[in-house]
């Protein structure tokens, strides 16, 4: 069962969700191909796709910050874990003393030490560049591997994305911070391809992506009036999913 958190142990950026909804309908390439990045195409086989949802990381004013808070997301993880094609888990954020940008790092390296292990303590600032030939760079990278030496374990951030030969890709939305883009880094830094954009395009040009990398990194947004296009591709796996959400809370609207 999945674990009640206090919110000073969750990631901001939640990971919400394997998207099989954009996996919908994806239909199989031969490497021959190639997108309009130029990268040829990657044969079928297994895709992943990580979405990070921000969430709110405090506690409400004039909430007990003792008391334990509701699970985020439980009825999302309930109705994950009722298909039986997934094993759905759930983890603590970090080791000891929680830092957002170190949980991002942890996810990147597969493994986790307490924040006190490393000299400094903090990770730096991360910050997305593209590289202007459709990738990008995360600057502050290399105080990130001079960090993780300093520590007594064998730590190798980027290790994720540098384990898959194409790389990685990241999506996100333009004028947003672009953390979660770490997650997509390899062992130098670097991102495959970087796609950044109005909200209501991440569906499709996450399978764009999905053509090009097996592994997609995907940064949402929470806040505002989002705009879903070709909602056909949600509709053929969830049936009367505006009802769904808005069991849970949100504000959806289908407009014909």
């Amino acid at each position: 069962m999945p674990a009640r958190l206090p919110y000073a142990a969750r990631v901001p950026a939640l990971v919400a969700c394997v998207a099989a909804a954009l996996l919908t309908g994806l239909p199989g390439v031969a490497l021959a191909q190639k997108g309009d990045s130029g990268r040829p195409d990657v044969p079928g086989g297994p895709r992943v796709v990580v979405a990070f949802m921000p969430i709110p990381d405090r506690a409400a004013r004039g909430v007990d910050e003792g008391a334990e808070p509701p699970l985020a997301f439980r009825p999302i993880l309930d109705r994950l874990a009722a298909r039986d094609q997934l094993s759905i888990g759930m983890s603590s954020a970090a080791q000891g003393q929680y830092d957002p940008i170190q949980a991002l790092l942890d996810i990147t390296q597969g493994t986790r030490v307490s924040l006190s292990s490393y000299t400094p303590k903090r990770p730096p600032e991360l910050k997305l560049y593209e590289d202007g030939e459709g990738g990008g760079l995360m600057q502050g990278w290399l105080d990130v591997s001079a960090r993780a030496e300093s520590a007594p374990a064998d730590l190798f951030p980027g290790l994720l994305a540098g384990s898959i030969p194409e790389g990685a890709a990241y999506v996100g939305v333009s004028g947003r911070s672009q953390r979660e883009a770490t997650v997509a880094a390899n062992q130098a830094g670097r991102i495959a391809e970087v796609s950044l954009g109005s909200a209501a395009s991440v569906a499709s040009r996450v399978r764009d992506q999905l053509r090009r990398s097996s592994l997609v990194i995907a940064g949402l947004v929470a806040e505002g009036q989002t705009l879903i296009e070709r909602i056909y591709h949600l509709d053929r796996g969830y049936e009367a999913l505006e009802k769904k959400l808005g069991a849970l809370g949100a504000k959806v609207e289908r407009i014909k």
